[in-house]
């Protein structure tokens, strides 16, 4: 029961009960540690990456590499990749690094696994993007573009598509970031998850201000991203995160203007930074 509580609790983004009940069946079924014991494990560990706790995820994963039979090179690549994304958050990127090209390289092997790949690929792109390396980024962006043509699922080449668009802005091309951001937009509403839609609107606005574009899409994008984050629920880290990137989009507008020091009209600039308001209705439902 547990284990199936825990499931449910976190498709509804209830991530503090979701992690205890994870913990819970994680117990139970420790001595046996058959492959629900590891789903548990993985479960609680990704629950604490969404309430930020990346110390304390960051535990689990390591324990779980520690316990891992060689054959499960799945469970190894997810742990690597949840070890990523601990080590992102708490601001140590060479570690994240290292865990993300573990990751790939993990996942590599399993031909039947290549959401998983690609998700690992994404992992490694991102992580390297935040550490200034956009060459090997868009190296491995080549990659994912061919990997993304052959994937079935929907969710995973919208993601693959939209990590691509980010490092194409930032890169200065923004020509190829609108494209991959406009299919990744495509197949990413229909899925109707709210969550990814969110994240996707809010990391592409990000790279889009960072590389320089702030036209309307992006701040369409920044106005999707609030929306989906008020229907799906925000942490205060979400909070920061908009309003920061609605600050930059902003100064970014008026310093484009040349207006923002002689007391011209702000308001058209505001407006305009603000092109869409929270209440556009594009995406899922």
């Amino acid at each position: 029961m547990h284990s199936l509580t825990a499931f449910q609790a976190y498709d509804l983004r209830e991530y503090d009960r979701a992690a205890d009940h994870a913990a819970a069946a994680a117990t139970s079924l420790e001595a046996r540690k058959h492959e629900l014991w590891w789903d548990m494990a993985c479960l609680r560990a990704e629950c604490l990456l969404k309430l930020r706790r990346f110390s304390e995820a960051a535990l689990i994963a390591e324990e779980l590499l520690k316990e891992l039979p060689a054959a499960l090179e799945l469970l190894r690549a997810r742990a690597h990749a949840l070890l990523a994304q601990c080590e992102r958050g708490r601001g140590h990127l060479a570690e994240a690094v290292h865990h993300a090209r573990e990751a790939v390289h993990a996942a590599a092997g399993l031909h039947s696994q290549s959401a998983m790949l690609l998700d690992s690929l994404a992992a490694l792109i991102a992580v390297l993007t935040e550490a200034g390396e956009l060459d090997e980024a868009w190296e491995h962006c080549h990659v994912l573009a061919r990997l993304a043509e052959t994937e079935p699922t929907s969710l995973t080449q919208g993601t693959a598509h939209a990590a691509i668009g980010n490092v194409a802005f930032l890169r200065g091309d923004h020509h190829e970031g609108a494209a991959r951001h406009h299919r990744a937009a495509e197949i990413l509403s229909a899925t109707c998850d709210l969550a990814h839609w969110a994240e996707f609107n809010k990391s592409a606005a990000a790279a889009r201000i960072r590389g320089g574009s702030i036209g309307p899409e992006t701040a369409r994008m920044l106005s999707r991203a609030e929306l989906a984050y008020s229907a799906t629920g925000r942490t205060k880290e979400d909070d920061l995160e908009l309003a920061l990137l609605r600050t930059l989009l902003l100064n970014e507008a008026l310093e484009a203007s040349g207006q923002a020091e002689d007391g011209s009209p702000r308001a058209r600039i505001v407006e305009r930074s603000r092109a869409t308001s929270p209440q556009d209705p594009e995406g899922p439902d």
